[in-house]
């Protein structure tokens, strides 16, 4: 039901493409960029790109080029962001092999085999590799990339890991741009039942019927599972009439049925973000807040490897090629609408353990 933002979407460091079948306009010999002696095909990129449609609910072209043009971006300016992040990787490998830095096969394996102790047999595992779009060699290949990132990064004496006083200082200094924030939570109906969503609805509001209950037994969305809970409305981005029905709420408040295109919704506002002159520790932020803001922070504190990694950079020959044309994901603009402010670019950092969900 809602479209997640580009820039948390680019925060990952296994770069590896989903197994997307059926790709037109793209082989595995169209090169998309040259680093150094290394190519990148134009076929690693595409099916990055639409894995990422996919994991993010943008399989209609319209979808994606509404999320795009949100950004600002055209699908070159997204291809080549892509392309940025693949040359980045391999200019950390290069810059890693230069310093000397490896990663054992028994340290890797280390890493493999606490994941896969999760799963109860090796059909399992396999499944959710497959379910990921990864093969067992890319997954091992993702956390070897991990592992090599963290040491080189090291090797210039700055941690990936910023302090809580760090964190708070970057949210402190972002927080204007989340005061009227709202978590909420949904009940959906299809649109053809009306009927039911109204009776539910004054169910909910005389109290004979909890919210989280509608939801487990009543939403057509997966969010029932969670008590119907959607996230906030500022780390992600809703439909139109789902956005204004929540704008209209307070704490606790629950809507009449808001009409969209996915169905009835009730809507309840199960959160609000806490005023800046509240906010005196980490603690006093909401849970996905300290994340987002750790992230940004992560950002500020591997900065000087990333000013090293750019004049590092200009010591080796890059060339991205023009985009061709007839790929699948250069969609139509025309479903496009105004760029919105965005608070940092994308980041290729994460934990080795997560390497395996972080496509």
């Amino acid at each position: 039901m809602k479209l997640k933002s580009i820039a948390s979407a680019a925060c990952a460091v296994a770069l590896s493409a989903s197994l997307m079948a059926g790709l037109s306009a793209c082989s595995s010999d169209t090169v998309a960029a040259t680093v150094g002696s290394v190519n990148i095909s134009e076929e690693k990129v595409t099916n990055y790109i639409q894995g990422y449609r996919t994991s993010q609910g943008l399989e209609e072209d319209s979808d994606f080029a509404m999320v795009l043009g949100m950004y600002g971006m055209t699908p070159a300016d997204f291809r080549e962001s892509v392309i940025n992040l693949f040359v980045n990787q391999e200019l950390v490998k290069m810059a890693a092999k230069e310093k000397g830095i490896s990663v054992d096969t028994e340290t890797i394996d280390v890493y493999v085999n606490k994941i896969r102790s999760n799963y109860s047999d090796d059909a399992s595992w396999q499944n959710a590799l497959k379910n990921a779009g990864l093969t067992e060699q890319e997954y091992r290949d993702n956390i070897e990339y991990t592992l090599m990132y963290n040491q080189l990064t090291a090797s210039f004496g700055v941690s990936a890991e910023p302090t809580e006083e760090q964190v708070l200082t970057v949210a402190k200094d972002n927080l204007k741009y989340f005061q009227n924030a709202k978590r909420s939570s949904h009940v959906l109906f299809d649109l053809e039942d009306e009927a039911t969503a109204q009776e539910v609805l004054g169910k909910i509001k005389d109290g004979t019927l909890s919210f989280e209950d509608a939801a487990a037994e009543y939403s057509k969305d997966s969010s029932s599972e969670n008590g119907g809970d959607v996230g906030w409305d500022a780390l992600t981005t809703f439909v139109d009439e789902y956005q204004q029905g929540l704008d209209a709420l307070s704490l606790g408040e629950v809507s009449d049925l808001v009409k969209s295109q996915f169905g009835y919704h009730i809507i309840k506002c199960t959160e609000v973000m806490p005023a800046a002159d509240k906010i005196n520790a980490l603690s006093d932020l909401p849970e996905a807040f300290q994340s987002f803001f750790t992230n940004l922070a992560t950002i500020d504190n591997t900065s000087s490897f990333g000013s090293w990694l750019n004049g590092y950079k200009s010591t080796v020959s890059v060339k991205i090629n023009p985009m061709p044309k007839k790929l699948p994901y250069d969609v139509d603009m025309s479903a496009a609408t105004t760029p919105v402010e965005t608070l940092a670019e994308p980041v290729a950092t994460a934990d080795a353990d997560q390497a395996a969900e972080s496509k």
